[in-house]
């Protein structure tokens, strides 16, 4: 597994350095004591907080937290507030709201950084805890502090690094002969994504350095033509489109692929007998 997040990972670093990659422009001095007042300031505000029966709580599998966060905890019946302790670093923060939902903005810049155990506590008319509190735990993650040490490499050096590691991977090497991904790697089941980063990923790489230019091309229009091969029919209703994720198989079930679509056998359109193939799963 931590193959496959790093090598997706390498991808998105690729593409975000290799568009920086031309930007010379030198940065201005900056006044760090600013900037990290600025951003304590604006983590005490939540990202795009949850509102019940309007907008979904996008936070309800997240683990760890910049901004402050609100939950969806639930209402209690005939509850007049609520009662927040965050136990964080031996350390107990305590506010009180009358929503049970509401944002840690209140406390959020006196908790040190680490585990959060957070309790809400109902209570009625006379101050009296109401049923069971409820509760949830989460790690708060470090806050921008600049300056940080300055890059050892610039953007340019840093892509190409990177899209040379990918190249010599197996995952790159996969490419180097037609229709012959790596079905080990996790992540080739979303062709959109990793099989078209492959090959903007292959030409940059053959734009950058000469030596690697015809393999590097070559890779690329193996993956394109992958992705081609992919494609909806001209006669399907959705002509040409490429579906979002894929399972793939040889002779048995793909692990990658069947925890998101179950195990099943599929058939490359054009028949390619004793290699790997991909079906849409939409």
């Amino acid at each position: 597994m931590k193959k496959s997040f790093s090598a997706a990972a390498v991808l998105c670093c690729i593409l975000f350095m290799a568009g920086c990659a031309g930007n010379k422009s030198t940065a201005p001095e900056l006044d760090y004591e600013a900037l990290n007042a600025q951003a304590l300031e604006e983590y005490l505000q939540p990202v795009h907080p949850g509102v019940r029966g309007q907008v979904p709580f996008w936070n309800k599998f997240a683990t760890k937290y910049i901004y402050a966060p609100a939950f969806d905890f639930d209402d209690v019946d005939n509850a007049v507030g609520y009662t927040y302790t965050a136990e964080a670093g031996g350390q107990f923060f305590i506010f009180g709201n009358e929503s049970p939902r509401a944002d840690l903005g209140e406390i959020w810049q006196e908790m040190p950084v680490g585990p959060v155990e957070l309790t809400v506590q109902a209570y009625d008319g006379e101050g009296e805890p109401l049923g069971e509190p409820q509760k949830c735990s989460f790690e708060k993650d470090n806050p921008f502090c600049g300056p940080y040490d300055p890059a050892p490499i610039g953007y340019r050096e840093a892509a190409v690094r990177t899209a040379k590691a990918l190249h010599d991977s197996p995952i790159g090497q996969s490419w180097a002969k037609p229709g012959k991904p790596d079905t080990t790697y996790f992540y080739n089941c979303y062709p959109c994504k990793i099989w078209s980063g492959i090959a903007q990923t292959e030409c940059f790489l053959a734009r950058e350095v000469p030596e690697y230019r015809d393999a590097a091309l070559q890779i690329a229009r193996n993956a394109c033509d992958g992705l081609i091969a992919f494609a909806q029919p001209a006669d399907a209703p959705l002509a040409f489109f490429l579906p979002h994720t894929t399972t793939a198989t040889i002779g048995r079930p793909n692990p990658a692929c069947s925890a998101l679509t179950g195990a099943r056998l599929c058939s490359w359109r054009p028949p390619m007998p004793q290699t790997p193939c991909w079906t849409s799963t939409t």
